[in-house]
């Protein structure tokens, strides 16, 4: 079975990096889950893969769970995607959006394609990790002016005094 390498790599923070060795009849949902793995997020959010051109520009999507898009056009499903079917380049770019809130951009590329697998190893598996990942923020941003009580959660939002006054007058 042939085996292909992704260098996989956050758009806003270059020294950290991925490389991800996953079989060519694996899906991509099966890279969408080993991709959050290695950088120790949790798959709570919404994604989508675009297959991309050497400048990365977003062309076809492959969506994680988004059956259409806006305009009534159906998307294609991460689970019924077998990364051989869409591989077209031997140095493939695909982009990657993970929460589509927080926008984690990654570059996924193609970065060679090994003729058989290791039968010893279970794929797909993060060969390298170089850098520390960013922390994915699960909390949304606090508005601004808006502070948490103490022994509050961080939902339970109260508003300076100050400004509750004004609010509904």
């Amino acid at each position: 079975m042939t085996v292909y390498k992704f260098k996989v790599s956050f758009e806003d923070y270059d020294d950290v990096v991925r490389e991800i060795d996953i079989l060519s009849d694996q899906s991509f949902m099966d890279l969408h889950h080993c991709i959050l793995r290695s950088v120790k997020f949790v798959a709570d959010a919404g994604a989508s893969f675009f297959m991309s051109n050497d400048r990365w520009v977003k062309g076809h999507e492959i969506a994680l769970d988004k059956p259409l898009k806006p305009n009534g056009e159906q998307v294609t499903r991460m689970q019924d995607a077998l990364l051989r079917d869409y591989i077209i380049d031997p140095h493939q770019k695909i982009f990657y959006l993970f929460d589509f809130v927080a926008q984690w951009n990654f570059h996924v590329e193609l970065v060679r394609i090994l003729p058989s697998s290791d039968l010893s190893v279970q794929y797909p598996v993060c060969m390298k990790s170089t850098g520390v990942p960013p922390k994915q923020k699960t909390d949304p941003p606090v508005p601004k002016g808006v502070t948490p009580k103490a022994g509050e959660t961080e939902d339970a939002r109260t508003l300076p005094d100050d400004e509750a006054g004004k609010k509904g007058g």
